[in-house]
């Protein structure tokens, strides 16, 4: 569901929290080299938290995977971009 739910939702230039979705919390998880995917996150209002390191198993290897989660005491991404310029 994250990964469908928040660019949908910033491609309509809404302002969202997963309060608005009726839950506490989003995870999402990105192979570090999937900087493409990690921008996006960021820029939808997912925030970095850290990396698993060998977390899931991807054909025959373990693969390590960013984690990026916004809570629903965040403000929205575009509340954040506004404050920080």
């Amino acid at each position: 569901m994250t990964g469908w739910a928040a660019p949908r939702r910033a491609a309509h230039g809404d302002r969202w929290t997963p309060r608005d979705l009726g839950v506490e919390r989003l995870q999402l998880f990105v192979e570090p080299r999937n900087t493409a995917s990690a921008r996006i996150a960021e820029d939808v209002g997912f925030r970095w938290e850290g990396l698993l390191r060998g977390w899931r198993q991807v054909g025959d290897r373990r693969r390590d995977m960013a984690v990026h989660a916004p809570l629903n005491t965040d403000r929205p991404a575009d509340d954040r971009a506004a404050t920080a310029n």
